[in-house]
């Protein structure tokens, strides 16, 4: 066992061996003119393009598919400078060295695709030595080296100068003259030079190879010597190469291979022996060559160690240094070898280990570049002669593969006596469809038309299963597709027929076949695959969808069968996923979820609806192998990444790829049938041994149909489009086009697989295959440019770039920023607009709220000084009229009053006005105040008594002598006590309490407090009590008269005498005011009593009235005049004024005249404005609005003498305006004219029926009532008992309100007006109906005719026939 486990190993050795040996020679076609198309010189970039040098066509950059030209343009300096090249270098940072045969040295700039010309200037010693530029070189130290035709020069990149290298040795001067071939830096650093043309067949003495050390500058020139075998066999030196085992190779003309000892600088001569064609040396020499001699022309090592020789005209030999044995490749090779001609320029070898030979001289497009590769390049092919179906193998190593002409074996044991043998015997000529082992390695085979075979392994013995007949159970048809044995005895076979399940206990066979009545029977008759889960369910892949075996009711759940997919392969792999693949139906996945397959694409577009996918396999990369009708696809699942290994992996000479499906052995080798043998690889090897991605690169950058570059768009493409990561785009330059490619030198062009896609745009990648991708009106947003490429070795590669639409200016961060200042600016503007309108509103309405408290202020002031003004100047005038002893009693004590209270106000106003000027100083006494305290209330105490209000005074001491000001004394008291009367309602109560209180802090203080029941003062008008001028009620109906004077002076006197004075007060319980005066003793003594003045001496007078309402003895034949006034003596001075010629009736307060005039219907009013409960307009309107009192002419009396006051009071309806004071004259006169207006005013109404149209609001008023109580007499004409009580009644008023009312306004009584309207609807009965007089008596509500005609003649002056006639 241990021998045949290392003879196993040493033949899988020898096999890796041999396949790594594999060299693939592939033409490149060139475009190319024969006669002058040579490549004359090849590099590599840093991206990895090849760069060509044409000696007629110029430069050419190759990316494996592509190739892009740079010819010379005369017109563009920046052009390349001439066409015909000799020889390329790739240096570092993007630039690649041309040298040219007759025109100089190039330098390209690739990023910026532009060239810089150097040229000889033979004025310029620092100019190029010689204008033909044979070899180039950068060293390692980034030094150019330029070797031409009359020696070497170096190149200073910071100045721009040439060094010429030379000195006066023999070498140094030979060197000067050489033309120079090849330059070449070994791993020591060290320059070597080849130097000799082998196109002059007269060889130069500059010739030799050259070595140059660059720290000495020494110069070592190596020429043949014919007496030193050690020395070069020739001269020309073209080829010069250090191997990977420092081995130095020199190759000149004729059979110049040499080995250098570098130390010694002695030359091992390889000549080729015709007798040793394995020993290292080049292709024997060509005597025959053309235009030159036979030389080498390249020297280079492949990636397995192999050196390539290749000569100008006799070939290439490779030679392998493990095995020592020599590969000619040429026109006379065979298979692989085999190459079209014998004559190369040049060789590179890239980084990816590819070699590139240039032909020389080419003759067709074949001939001019040649890659060569020593890479696994094809599937390994084992030809049988026959077609190879299916695959499967038992518990040993080898795999047996059913084929149409029996069983084949791949490394199986194949003895006489072994169970493969015993199979193969048997199935020589049968046409095998599958292969399957059960768990005891039992094999089944399904054959086409010829049954189903079961293999003992045991008995080394047969079955032949054939179809049903004759009624012998058996396979429901000759043609079996699969085979799958679940267990020991469970058999399922799927035929072309049905399916059969065989039972191998009891030798039975179970048939499942369509049925098109029952949804849960197998979907089609054909059954191309059958699959057991790892949860042990059965799948079966019909040709009609797949079919879920269902083992208890034994029948089918179907899947897919609406699809109609024809399903060729149903797999499961590691991860439990299960995958179907069909016939150009597409690839489905199981949802594990809802039971659902559905179709399975991936990332690079390989996957289609249309792909034929016979077989799937997984290998230990948990990767999918799909078997396509295009070759393998590597599927990764869990990126959805694919890759082709098409059809290039297959020789030209072989067929194409076809079995029956795909399978993996247990080494994990994939095998794969076609029409002679089979193919196998191993997928681990054939992807491991190409390393190298492809490399996608940015070509062009289009905006619109606009080609952007660095050079002339830098805004947008401030670098080379390949160096460019960003690319930033205005929004209203949002649509763009690139241009792509790929760096891939292994793949077909055919098989390539470049893919694009537009990161947070694209859903899927879109085919590269154009090689362009465009987007159209991009919307602004940041998206990540995508290239992927994948190789034929699976390699993926990618290039991104990141593209940003920028949002329109005004979208911008900024913009919004600028929006939001703006904005905030705009509402700070608008709030501050607005909170100056609102303060200028604030201070306008301030204004206004102050010009109306000046204006109350005022008008308080004026009704204050106006009203006994109005007293005085009337009084006087009547005592003038009429003097006598009676009225200068009557009068003059008005006068005494009204002026008082005048000197009163006035002596208020002028110490307030002292004390906010400081001319107010306090008079100080030492005195007993309480007894002065007791003195001032007993003159309040009538006054209280006046009102039925109790005054009580509570000393807490008996005496108390202090410092204090007995008038400032006498005014806060009479203020504080004065309102207390003024402001409690009759039957209050108030107290007046003294305490006197001692205290560390402030010392002895004397604390009075004035306590009132009255109504208090709501707690928002507190705060402002002591203001000047404040009133709590400001209004016209205030119950108390007042100018807000006598607080604010109490406060500033209280001050004056360094005291405090506060209120408290609730609303509905009463109000209480403190002061508290320090007891001071430094005052000179005094008596209070002797200083003080007559306090509120005439309150008590004025509060004396007759009773409210009562009637005077008055002439019953005077018109009735209501005097509404809240002033005693005004009233009184009216009364007087109207006596004799009016019966007056009087009212103190708006509200009680108001009353009064609807109980009495006066004839005319006379009201003031200011007064309690309801003021003069509220009286007006009132009276104006109601039927009953609107006829009364009013005249209002105010001291409010202002224009708008006067407009106010005439709005309400009042019918004059007098102001305070007044002539008596003017009184009668308006009241005589009001009179007389309000007769005229009679006469439209004395017929009950007025003429015209109402004028005035007066008289549309007085129409309306008139009308509404003619409706009602109407409404009640017939009725002889509707009479004046019941019009009362529907008019809601009394007699005698009724009465004065239709008197005032018609002069006539309310039984004339009844029978007045009575009289006129008996007339328009006469007039317009056909009913007799005692009809018409009866209808008007006379039930005595006769009655009726004396009423009727008594209204008209004729009786009712009279205008029955008429």
């Amino acid at each position: 066992m241990i021998r045949t486990f290392f003879l196993f190993f040493i033949f899988i050795t020898i096999s890796f061996l041999c396949k790594s040996q594999e060299v693939k020679i592939t033409t490149i076609p060139h475009i190319f003119d024969p006669n002058r198309t040579n490549i004359m010189g090849m590099c590599q970039d840093d991206m990895g393009f090849i760069w060509l040098a044409d000696n007629h066509n110029g430069l050419v950059r190759y990316d494996g598919t592509n190739k892009k030209y740079f010819k010379s343009n005369p017109n563009d300096s920046s052009s390349l400078h001439t066409n015909r090249l000799e020889c390329l270098y790739a240096g570092k940072g993007g630039i690649i060295w041309i040298g040219s045969v007759h025109e100089g040295l190039d330098r390209l700039d690739t990023s910026k695709e532009t060239f810089t010309h150097y040229q000889n200037d033979s004025s310029d010693t620092t100019s190029l030595r010689d204008n033909r530029v044979y070899a180039l070189l950068e060293d390692r130290s980034g030094t150019l080296w330029i070797g031409t035709a009359k020696g070497l020069d170096t190149l200073d990149r910071k100045t721009g100068h040439f060094v010429h290298i030379q000195d006066d040795t023999p070498a140094g001067r030979s060197i000067a003259e050489a033309a120079v071939r090849s330059i070449y830096e070994d791993h020591a650093g060290r320059i070597w030079i080849g130097a000799g043309n082998a196109f002059d067949f007269e060889e130069h003495p500059s010739s030799g190879l050259y070595k140059f050390e660059k720290e000495s500058g020494r110069i070592t020139h190596f020429r043949h010597d014919p007496k030193d075998s050690a020395s070069l066999i020739s001269n020309r030196v073209r080829a010069i190469f250090e191997d990977s085992k420092g081995n130095f190779y020199v190759g000149s003309d004729g059979d110049g291979l040499h080995i250098m000892n570098r130390e010694q600088g002695t030359f091992q001569r390889l000549p080729n022996i015709p007798g040793n064609p394995n020993a290292l040396s080049r292709p024997p020499v060509n005597p025959n060559a053309l235009f030159a001699v036979d030389h080498i022309s390249f020297i280079n090592e492949d990636s397995q160690g192999c050196i390539w020789i290749g000569t100008y005209a006799g070939g290439i030999n490779r030679y392998n240094p493990k095995s020592k044995t020599i590969e000619f490749f040429g026109i006379s090779g065979t298979g692989p070898n085999y190459m079209e001609k014998n004559d190369f320029r040049s060789l590179l070898k890239t980084r990816d280990n590819l070699m590139w030979v240039s032909g020389w001289e080419p003759e067709t497009e074949n001939q001019v570049l040649f890659q060569i590769s020593t890479f696994k390049n094809y599937f390994e092919h084992t030809p049988i002669g026959t077609r190879a179906m299916v695959f499967a193998q038992d518990q040993e190593a080898g795999v047996w593969i059913g084929t149409g002409q029996g069983v084949f074996g791949h490394d199986v044991n194949q003895s006489r006596d072994s169970f493969f043998t015993f199979v193969q015997n048997t199935l020589r000529s049968v046409t095998i469809t599958d292969l399957k082992f059960d768990q005891a390695y039992n094999l089944w085979v399904g054959n086409r038309w010829g049954g189903a075979y079961f293999f003992d392994r045991q008995t080394m013995t047969y079955k032949l299963y054939g179809p049903e007949e004759n009624g012998k159970n058996g396979l429901s048809s000759l043609f079996q597709y699969v085979i799958l044995p679940v267990d020991e005895d469970t058999i399922w076979i799927g035929t072309n027929r049905g399916l059969d399940l065989f039972n191998s206990k009891s030798g039975k066979f179970t048939h499942f076949t369509p049925n098109p009545k029952n949804p849960n029977s197998l979907s089609a008759f054909d059954v191309h695959s059958l699959l057991q889960d790892s949860n042990g369910r059965v799948w079966v892949g019909t040709g009609n969808g797949i079919n879920l075996y269902r083992k208890e009711s034994a029948d089918f759940e179907r899947v897919l069968d609406k699809t109609g997919a024809a399903i060729f392969e149903i797999y499961e792999d590691s991860k439990k996923r299960i995958w179907a693949s069909s016939y150009r139906s597409g690839f489905f996945l199981l949802d594990p979820e809802t039971g659902i397959f559905n179709r399975y694409y991936d990332n690079t577009g390989l996957i289609t609806d249309l792909l034929l996918i016979t077989g799937l396999v997984e290998d230990d990369s948990k990767l999918l192998w799909l078997y396509t009708d295009i070759g393998f696809i590597r599927l990764d699942p869990e990126t959805k990444n694919a890759a082709l290994f098409g059809y290039s992996w297959k020789k030209p000479n072989q067929t194409g790829f076809y079995s029956k499906n795909a399978f993996i052995s247990k080494n994990k080798e994939v095998f794969v049938g076609n029409a002679t043998g089979y193919f196998s690889f191993m997928p681990a090897e054939l992807e491991n041994q190409y390393p190298i991605e492809p490399a996608p690169y940015l070509s062009a950058f289009f905006l619109g149909d606009r080609t952007i570059s660095s050079q002339t768009d830098k805004k947008i493409l401030p670098k080379p489009l390949n160096e460019t990561s960003e690319i930033r785009l205005p929004h209203h330059q949002n649509t763009f086009t690139f241009e792509f490619g790929s760096i891939d030198f292994v793949t077909l062009e055919s098989e390539k697989n470049l893919r694009y896609k537009l990161e947070n745009f694209d859903e899927n990648w879109r085919s590269g295959a154009s090689y362009t991708a465009g987007y159209y009106a991009l919307p602004p947003g940041e998206y990540i440019f995508h290239v992927q490429a994948t190789n034929r070795y699976g390699k993926v590669g990618q290039r991104s770039v990141s593209i940003t639409v920028m949002p329109p200016w005004f979208t911008q961060w900024w913009a919004w920023l600028s929006y939001t200042l703006l904005l905030f600016l705009l509402l700070y503007w608008v709030y501050g607009f607005l909170l100056r309108r609102k303060l200028a509103q604030a201070e306008v309405i301030r204004l206004q709220d102050l010009d109306q408290v000046k204006t109350r202020i005022y008008t308080n002031l004026t009704h204050e000084f106006r009203t006994p003004l109005t007293v005085i100047s009337g009084i006087a005038d009547h005592i003038l009229s009429q003097p006598s002893i009676e009225t200068m009693k009557e009068g003059l004590p008005m006068i005494k009053r009204n002026s008082a209270q005048l000197l009163r106000l006035i002596n208020q106003m002028l110490d307030l006005s002292k004390l906010q000027s400081g001319k107010l100083s306090a008079k100080m006494i030492h005195d007993d105040i309480l007894g002065y305290l007791k003195y001032l209330t007993e003159s309040f105490h009538s006054l209280a008594d006046s009102k039925d209000i109790r005054l009580h005074l509570l000393p807490g001491f008996e005496e108390l002598y202090m410092d204090f000001d007995p008038e400032k004394i006498q005014a806060i008291f009479s203020n504080l006590v004065g309102n207390a009367v003024k402001f409690t309602p009759p039957g209050g109560d108030i107290y007046i309490k003294m305490e006197k209180i001692s205290s560390r802090e402030v010392g002895d203080f004397l604390e009075i407090k004035v306590k009132d029941t009255g109504k208090g003062i709501p707690s928002q008008h507190l705060p402002n009590i002591f203001d000047r001028f404040y009133q709590v009620d400001d209004s016209a109906t205030r119950s108390d008269e007042g100018t807000g004077i006598g607080l604010a002076l109490t406060k500033e006197l209280v001050l004056l005498m360094s005291g405090t004075i506060e209120v408290s007060s609730q609303m509905g319980k009463g109000t209480e005011f403190t002061v508290r005066l320090p007891i001071l003793k430094e005052a000179p003594k005094g008596n209070a009593g002797e200083l003080v003045q007559q306090p509120q001496s005439t309150i008590t007078e004025l509060m004396e009235a007759s009773p409210i309402g009562a009637e005077e003895g008055y002439d019953e034949s005077l018109p009735l005049a209501l005097l509404v006034e809240d002033n005693e003596d005004v009233l009184s001075y009216l009364e007087l004024c109207l006596q004799d010629k009016y019966k007056i009736q009087k009212a103190r307060n708006g509200l009680q005249g108001i009353q009064l005039a609807i109980e009495m219907i006066p004839d005319i009013i006379v009201s003031d404005v200011m007064m309690p409960e309801k003021d003069g307009y509220e009286l007006v309107e009132g009276l104006k609005k109601d039927e009953r009192t609107s006829h009364i002419p009013i005249i209002v009396l105010t001291a409010k003498a202002d224009l708008e006051s006067r407009l106010e009071g005439l709005e309400r309806g009042a019918d004059a305006y007098i102001s305070k004071p007044f002539e008596k004259k003017e009184l009668e006169v308006r009241l005589r004219k009001l009179i007389e207006v309000r007769q005229k005013l009679s006469a439209r109404y004395v017929t009950l029926n007025p003429e015209g149209t109402p004028e005035t609001p007066a008289e549309i008023q007085e129409d309306a009532f008139l009308k509404k109580l003619r409706s009602i007499v109407v409404a009640h004409l017939e009725s002889e008992e509707f009479g004046i009580g019941e019009l009362c009644k529907e008019l809601a008023v009394s007699r005698t309100q009724l009465h004065r009312k239709l008197k005032a306004l018609t002069n006539k009584s309310t039984s004339q007006v009844i029978r007045t309207i009575r009289m006129q609807e008996a007339k328009n009965l006469l007039l317009n109906s056909a009913l007799n007089i005692s009809e018409i008596g009866y209808a008007v509500g006379y039930g005595n005719p006769s009655h009726f005609t004396q009423e009727f003649t008594k209204e008209f002056g004729e009786a009712p026939s009279f205008f029955r006639k008429g």
